[in-house]
């Protein structure tokens, strides 16, 4: 299960960072636009830039963070079987088999 958690957590994770190097490219190209259209400077755009690149790596751990409960709560809902019962499960299907070559 933890495997499970896992995986969904790096997926989500994945997709966040996906979404804000969207994001990142659309600001980007917007600022471009600005300075092109001269509506704003170089120098303005590229410290809008910066401070939205240094934003969203503030905002990373913190997003992290809300995924991960987020991740843990959603598997809480579902019932997976745990390694022990798996365990239990195959020592009781193995003592079958044995029983059952026997006959």
């Amino acid at each position: 299960m933890e495997e499970k958690k896992e995986s969904i957590f790096k997926k989500l994770l994945y997709t966040g960072v996906g979404i804000a190097a969207i994001t990142r490219e659309r600001v980007e190209e917007t600022v471009n636009e600005l300075i092109r259209d001269k509506k704003i400077t170089t120098e303005e755009g590229k410290k809008i830039v910066d401070d939205f690149i240094k934003e969203m790596g503030e905002k990373k751990g913190d997003i992290e963070s809300q995924m991960k409960n987020f991740v843990e709560k959603a598997t809480k809902k579902f019932k997976y079987a745990k390694k022990d019962d798996i365990k239990d499960l195959m020592e009781r299907v193995e003592e079958l088999e044995s029983y059952v070559a026997k006959k």
